[in-house]
């Protein structure tokens, strides 16, 4: 699911399946958001995770491509 997500620089499939696996990673604290799994992973994974999240929620909102997310 997140590599067709990425794949197709699906910003909102993206999240949607990085939250999934956040789920199964964490599943007595499962991460609120994009934002509490970025914190949890951290680094590079992070910095993309961040970067997905603007492409969601920043007003006028930026084009977000997904490659270097899967490859992390």
């Amino acid at each position: 699911m997140l590599e067709a997500a990425c794949g197709r620089s699906d910003p909102g499939a993206a999240a949607h399946a990085l939250l999934a696996l956040g789920r199964v990673r964490w599943p007595d604290t499962p991460p609120a958001n994009l934002g509490d799994l970025a914190q949890r992973l951290g680094g590079d994974p992070e910095m993309e995770i961040m970067e997905l999240d603007r492409a969601l929620y920043a007003p006028g909102g930026t084009e977000w491509r997904g490659e270097l997310l899967w490859q992390l």
